[in-house]
């Protein structure tokens, strides 16, 4: 039982820590976008 509960645990915070990182990487992306549009113009 105990191990079930620590694998749901781990499991929500490793599908929390995927979601942060793919938000950051989208922002990153956008502000790099953003950045190399300024330099065209």
């Amino acid at each position: 039982m105990l191990t079930f509960i620590a694998g749901v645990v781990t499991g929500s915070f490793s599908m929390l820590f995927i979601m942060s990182l793919m938000s950051i990487g989208k922002n990153a992306d956008h502000h790099m976008e953003m950045s190399l549009q300024k330099e065209h113009q």
